[in-house]
């Protein structure tokens, strides 16, 4: 029965159906229900997820996934999903990548993407800058030091009362113990934020050299 399912006809049909229909019951779908409507989008998430849990343990799962879909342009020409369903089944992580069989970057693809809009869009926008568009979220172009700063200076003053009260002399084995655990978490804590906050930097860096995003700032405002 597995073997069967994971096939490359039926894995193809399995794996595109549940999830655009979920998407056609939000968007298309004419309900009214609120209630009908989470519990129709909650039971199929759930069967979609569960099909996936039970394929993953099937050998020849992962090689059927990686050969299903051979170049990303297929979305449009072969499976006939509309862009924006289309585009966001390509992830932030495939746009950056610009080898192998999944990249975005490829003329076939871009010359099958700019098929669906009129021709004059790409008199206004690059493909680039159409990129740019769909997948780069306010994280991507900006890193909050101000309220990583907030959030550090929080964790320095708890430290501190922390080890102010296991300084006290009046303190018991018991609560000197919690403290120091406490104390631990809170260093372990500060680490994880500046490590944090050192990589979405350089996600901001890395994202404004790749597209050129204050240059393409400063021309649409």
């Amino acid at each position: 029965m597995i073997d069967c399912l994971c096939s490359r006809e039926v894995l193809a049909s399995l794996t595109v159906y549940l999830p655009r229909l979920v998407g056609e019951m939000i968007w298309e779908s004419e309900i009214n229900d609120v209630q009908i409507l989470g519990i129709l989008y909650d039971r199929n998430l759930d069967l979609f997820l569960r099909m996936m849990m039970l394929f993953t343990h099937n050998p020849s799962f992962i090689n059927q996934m990686f050969s299903l879909i051979p170049a990303p342009q297929d979305l449009f020409t072969r499976i006939h999903l509309d862009v924006p369903f289309a585009m966001s089944l390509i992830s932030v992580e495939d746009v950056l990548e610009k080898k192998g069989n999944w990249s975005i970057w490829t003329p076939e693809f871009e010359t099958t993407l700019k098929s669906y809009y009129p021709t004059n869009l790409w008199e206004i926008l690059n493909y680039p800058e159409f990129l740019l568009f769909w997948y780069i979220q306010f994280r991507d172009i900006c890193c909050p030091d101000e309220c990583y700063k907030e959030y550090q200076n929080q964790l320095d003053s708890d430290l501190a009362v922390t080890m102010a009260k296991k300084k006290d002399r009046n303190v018991t084995r018991a609560d000197s113990r919690k403290l120091m655990k406490l104390m631990t978490q809170l260093k372990q804590e500060m680490e994880e934020l500046k490590k944090d906050q050192s990589e979405q930097q350089q996600h901001v860096s890395n994202l404004e050299v790749f597209f050129g995003i204050p240059k393409f700032m400063t021309r649409i405002l």
